[in-house]
C-alpha cells in the first residue's frame, strides 16, 4: 500500500523556513507579541485535495508576508523571496527530512499588495502594517512520489 502524505502544513512551513532562513519568522498566526523588527510570513491551508489521488496532493495555499508598521520595502524583499522560492519548484522538487513530505510544484500563483490597516504601535500610534499575500496552488505528496 501507498504511504499517504498526511499533514502537509508542516512540510510547507520547513520548506520555507529552509527557504526565508533565520531571519524572518515562519508561523501559522502573527504572535500577538509579535517583534515588528523581525519581518514574518504566516502559512495557511486554504484548500487541500489529497482524498482520491494519494500520495499526491493539490493544496491551495496562503502565505502573508508581514513587515513593521510603514516598512513595505521589507515586506516586498520577503515576499520576493516567497516567489522565487515558489518558481524554484518547477525545476528542483523539495524533500522535507523531517516529514517525509515533499513539495514538487508551485503553479496559478497571485500576489497581493493587502495592509493591515488597523495596527496599533507598542507606542500607541495608528500605523498600516504591510502585508502581501501571495495564493498558490502546490503540488505535494509524499516523497519519493514524483521524484
Amino acid at each position: 500500500m501507498t504511504e499517504l502524505a498526511g499533514d502537509i502544513e508542516p512540510t510547507i512551513k520547513n520548506w520555507l523556513i529552509n527557504l526565508v532562513g533565520g531571519g524572518v519568522h515562519v508561523c501559522y498566526a502573527l504572535p500577538r507579541d509579535w517583534d515588528l523588527t523581525v519581518p514574518a510570513v504566516t502559512v495557511v491551508l486554504l484548500d487541500e485535495g489529497y482524498t482520491d489521488i494519494p500520495p499526491v496532493g493539490d493544496v491551495l495555499m496562503q502565505f502573508d508576508c508581514w513587515a513593521a508598521p510603514r516598512k513595505k520595502d521589507v515586506a516586498a524583499v520577503v515576499k520576493a523571496t516567497v516567489l522565487t522560492g515558489l518558481y524554484t519548484l518547477e525545476t528542483t522538487k523539495w524533500v522535507d527530512a523531517v516529514t517525509g513530505n515533499m513539495i514538487s510544484a508551485a503553479y496559478n500563483t497571485h500576489a497581493l499588495w493587502a495592509p493591515d490597516l488597523t495596527t496599533t504601535t507598542a507606542a500607541g500610534l495608528a500605523a498600516p502594517t504591510p502585508r502581501y499575500t501571495i495564493t498558490t496552488q502546490l503540488v505535494t505528496g509524499k516523497a519519493p512520489a514524483l521524484i
